[in-house]
């Protein structure tokens, strides 16, 4: 009865021992085969998920012309071949972003997905796309330029941003933080241009020089080459390389890279000094010759004064000119200067020996009268334009007179034509 009794226990304990394999079998199964099907994170399985859904062609109701919905197959939504893949980190906290970097029709283009947790029922993450160029229309997006990312340090802001980087058709370039919000930046080919020389070996910033620092020895994204109907397993291979060598922006920037920052900073601070001091230079060698130039001019200006006014093949010295006729409204005081402008004045008495002035300012010209039918004679001609002229004779007459004419006959004289009276040289 005993040996039945442990007979029977021992059975239960095989049945057991048994049973526990079982399920310590089917769990382990359970954990190999989820850790098959799983990357590194649960957001790398997110995005595992939305890669592979969207790099297959895919179906969808749209409506005809009718406005009935009719099945049609898309194309997949990460077009073409050489793709790339990376995650940055755009927040301290928070899920990295996944960039997807591809060519369609021999231009760059990018996808960036930004997961995020949401609370509704059955889904953890669900994310937001922004496509470089824009997509509003899948089938008639056009290329408007090569599209990458890049990680640059603001001088300005003092800090590293992760930038979209777009070269557009005609060259110029565009850097729009991934962080919405923040200040973009757009250049000119010209704008652009790094490590220029002038002639006289002056250093020349450039606008981008003096906008950002250019951060080197980063990983590169990881490379998957033809992403259309790729195996789940060779993508989900690219997405845990892509995961380890994920690294938040803090630890990306090393002290090497911090120092080699600072450096360059320091090489546009000393460059921004040679710029200053050949540009004072060059002020100095610029006032110095603009000096030098006045004082030429001023002494070729008295040179030519000393030779006077040409008037045709005659000269009239610069100064005064004074009339041989005595006491009379003819006569009178000219006064010719180098600038082209003239002052006169002229006391005189009529019979009752009361006494008059006239005084006058204005320009004076020089030309050749081939004379005319009432007076055939030809000359040289030097004429006085009034812009101011009085008389104590005829107050109310004064500033109505315009101008006086006289025949240059010879060197340092000019005389009336039909009147007594000549003008002679008297010096300055």
């Amino acid at each position: 009865m005993s040996e039945k009794k442990t007979n029977k226990k021992t059975l239960v304990i095989i049945i057991t021992v048994i049973v526990i394999l079982l399920i310590v079998a089917i769990i382990g199964g359970i954990f190999v085969f989820k850790n098959a099907n799983s990357t590194n994170t649960e957001w790398g399985d997110y995005y595992y998920e939305t890669l592979a859904r969207e790099s297959k062609k895919y179906e969808g109701k749209v409506p005809d012309e009718k406005g009935e919905y009719q099945t049609k197959e898309f194309d997949h939504y990460v077009d073409t071949n050489n793709v790339t893949l990376q995650f940055i980190q755009l927040k301290e906290e928070g899920i990295p972003i996944m960039v997807i970097g591809y060519e369609k029709n021999n231009y760059k283009q990018l996808n960036i997905y930004q997961a995020r947790e949401t609370e509704n029922v059955g889904y953890k993450y669900t994310y937001t796309l922004s496509s470089y160029p824009s997509i509003t229309d899948k089938e008639e997006q056009k290329p408007d330029g090569n599209y990458d990312v890049e990680l640059l340090y603001n001088i300005e802001e003092q800090r590293y941003i992760w930038y979209t980087h777009r070269v557009d058709m005609e060259n110029k370039e565009s850097f729009t933080p991934i962080v919405s919000g923040e200040k973009s930046y757009q250049f000119t080919e010209e704008e652009m241009k790094t490590n220029q020389i002038s002639e006289d070996e002056t250093p020349i910033l450039s606008k981008f020089e003096e906008t950002f620092i250019v951060v080197d020895n980063i990983d590169k994204p990881i490379e998957i080459g033809d992403i259309h109907n790729i195996d789940e397993k060779v993508l989900k291979e690219h997405i845990k390389s892509a995961e380890k060598q994920y690294k938040d922006t803090s630890t990306i920037i090393t002290e090497e890279i911090k120092t080699a920052t600072q450096n360059k900073i320091t090489e546009l601070e000393n460059k921004k000094e040679q710029i200053k001091v050949a540009q004072e230079e060059k002020a100095k060698k610029e006032a110095e010759e603009k000096a030098k130039a006045e004082e030429e001019a001023r002494l070729k200006a008295e040179e030519e004064a000393k030779k006077g006014l040409k008037v045709g093949n005659y000269t009239l010295k610069y100064g005064s000119y004074k009339c041989d006729a005595e006491d009379s409204p003819a006569a009178g005081t000219y006064t010719i200067k180098q600038d082209g402008t003239f002052t006169y004045t002229n006391t005189w008495s009529n019979i009752k020996n009361e006494k008059y002035t006239d005084t006058a300012s204005g320009t004076y010209t020089t030309y050749f009268s081939k004379g005319d039918d009432y007076d055939s004679t030809q000359s040289w001609i030097i004429k006085f334009n009034f812009s101011k002229y009085h008389s104590t004779y005829e107050p109310s007459n004064s500033n109505k007179r315009d101008f006086t004419a006289f025949d240059v006959t010879s060197d340092n004289k000019f005389q009336y034509r039909q009147s007594p009276g000549t003008f002679r040289y008297q010096g300055n």
